[in-house]
């Protein structure tokens, strides 16, 4: 984790994969106020303005994604961004780096690296019911091309609508109601280096080694991680405290398909 003035950036790099990469963190915002255990889901919105995107709900709780960008606010209350303890995460940038985890691919006009998601249009599923780990939820799924590196972006959202244990890989982490877990795929990238696909600086030519992934999550305070050993964390992965109870929780684990 990294600050970037008033940002707390989270900084992912994902080595070099033939197929897709995997990650899925989780955002809880404390247990719930609410009892009746009644849905308030509603179908996404189907107005064609990008930037419109849509909301998934459940009970109190409000995850509200922006259709250009895929900016995500969560939080309670029908309009999350009024809730003092929302969290804010927004896709910040996208870049392809070499072994030294230097950007490549930043001239020519095949880019590979992208400082902003704002110019991206984010398709969206219907609102659906699923489980996660066996339990509840929520779902809807948003997805964009990144046409200059013949890659799609997919982010799966989930929103809980009950308690219990989540189990991926062998790492345990617990839920609450009302907890919202974002699962980020990319599925191909034409690499620099990689046949047909030549990427320079200057006379040097690139070779790309992974790419390198960055979200700003801003909740009510500053980001704290919580110890391996600290008795109240909520899984074996990481754990940051985002203040006013929320929590941001980081799996210690990627999934790549290399074939």
């Amino acid at each position: 984790m990294e600050m970037m003035g008033s940002k707390q950036l989270f900084i992912f790099r994902f080595r070099k994969f033939n197929s897709s990469v995997f990650y899925d963190p989780q955002l809880d915002l404390g247990s719930s106020n609410d009892t009746s255990g009644e849905s308030t889901t509603e179908t996404p919105t189907t107005d064609s303005t990008p930037s419109t995107g849509t909301d998934l709900k459940f009970g109190e709780f409000t995850a509200k994604i922006l259709g250009r960008s895929g900016k995500m606010t969560i939080g309670r209350g029908a309009n999350p961004d009024t809730d003092a303890d929302k969290i804010q995460v927004t896709f910040d940038e996208i870049k392809e780096i070499d072994s030294s985890g230097t950007a490549v691919g930043i001239s020519g006009a095949t880019k590979h690296t992208f400082n902003t998601f704002a110019s991206l249009d984010f398709n969206f599923s219907s609102l659906r019911n699923d489980t996660f780990g066996g339990l509840s939820a929520n779902r809807i799924d948003f997805s964009a091309s990144i046409g200059s590196v013949s890659a799609l972006l997919t982010v799966n959202v989930y929103i809980f609508k009950e308690k219990g244990e989540i189990n991926v890989d062998g790492e345990k982490s617990s839920v609450e109601i009302g907890s919202v877990k974002f699962n980020i795929q990319i599925v191909g990238w034409d690499f620099c280096g990689n046949p047909g696909v030549t990427c320079r600086k200057g006379q040097t030519d690139e070779i790309g080694d992974g790419i390198q992934f960055v979200i700003s999550v801003k909740g009510k305070g500053s980001a704290q991680k919580r110890p391996d050993n600290d008795q109240s964390k909520r899984t074996d992965g990481d754990e940051y405290d985002m203040g006013g109870n929320a929590a941001l929780i980081l799996s210690k684990k990627v999934t790549m398909v290399l074939d």
